[in-house]
């Protein structure tokens, strides 16, 4: 494999199985080697771990079966009889459709992802920044380099190339609110994601790509925005995604991925925990002084029902 190359059309297993030639980072295992221990990392990484899980989710699969129909790539769907899956019957066809490599969805469900896709292509073609690039975009191609002595692999789901532009689907069952979008966002890691596809796109042209969040909601009417992020959330996310880069060398290179660090920390503690001890004592305090007794309050907010009305007969010696 010469470095670095785009690859189109291929198979999203293939690209999971990791084909480099050198176990490589992807924006996911950026973002869990700084949320997690690298030995967690290991567990759920196929390349580096034959025995690890693929995680599937029904809350996601909605969102991936849109993506599917709206890209024209991705796992085929699977139409599961059932209205939901609290039936063992449909639990088993749910999981045979994992198994499968193909995405579930109920019965009641597919006209909604139909429309989902419809409103994604309808609403984003009218964009003026992303629609006139729609159409004549590589989909799901699979772009592979090395950086900083470390392979990497990204999956934009479509990239423009001549202009050296990214487009993230992306699809949420939030409502979509230009005032919050920007939370949402670092909440959801774009930042990260862009960091790593900025240099993506840097690998192949020497420049940095421009990119675009095309968001839409899985409730209809399927609302769709576009969102760009700013310099200094990218510029930001950069500076952490090469923390990641660094870990991810070391533990190849000595071939360990610790756990948690082996000395015991200390824990602050929290201001909201703090404050409520105040609080209390300040009740405690006020009560004492009216000359209540603490006992008595306690019993009062705590009793089982019944107990306190007992306790006024028990006759006290």
């Amino acid at each position: 494999m010469k470095l670095p190359i785009l690859i189109e059309q291929m198979p999203f297993d293939v690209y999971l199985d990791d084909p480099a030639p050198e176990p490589s980072l992807t924006s996911s295992l950026v973002r869990r080697l700084l949320e997690t221990a690298p030995r967690k990392v290991w567990r759920e990484t196929r390349r580096l771990n034959p025995n690890a899980e693929t995680a599937t989710s029904s809350i996601f699969d909605l969102g991936t079966a849109a993506h599917a129909l709206f890209t024209g790539e991705g796992n085929k769907i699977a139409e599961i009889p059932f209205n939901d899956y609290r039936t063992k019957d449909a639990q088993a066809a749910r999981d045979a459709a994992y198994a499968a490599g193909k995405t579930p969805v109920l019965s009641k469900d597919i006209a909604r992802v139909d429309a989902m896709a419809c409103e994604a292509l309808d609403q984003f073609s009218k964009n003026e920044d992303i629609g006139p690039l729609l159409p004549t975009s590589a989909r799901e191609a699979s772009i592979f380099w090395n950086e900083a002595g470390v392979m990497h692999r990204a999956r934009p789901d479509f990239y423009h190339g001549p202009s050296n532009t990214i487009i993230h689907y992306k699809t949420t069952g939030v409502e979509i609110r230009p005032a919050t979008l920007a939370k949402y966002a670092a909440s959801s890691g774009w930042d990260m994601i862009a960091a790593h596809y900025d240099a993506a796109g840097f690998a192949l042209t020497g420049s940095a790509p421009r990119q675009f969040f095309a968001v839409q909601e899985t409730s209809p009417p399927h609302l769709c925005l576009v969102a760009e992020l700013d310099e200094v959330f990218i510029g930001e996310a950069r500076a952490r995604r090469k923390r990641a880069i660094e870990i991810w060398a070391r533990c190849l290179r000595t071939n360990t991925w610790p756990g948690n660090i082996g000395k015991t920390i200390m824990l602050e503690c929290p201001e909201w925990h703090e404050r409520n001890l105040i609080a209390d004592k300040d009740a405690e305090q006020a009560a004492k002084a009216n000359g209540a007794d603490m006992m008595d309050l306690a019993i009062d907010w705590q009793a089982p029902e019944g107990w306190q009305s007992a306790r006024k007969n028990e006759v006290i010696e």
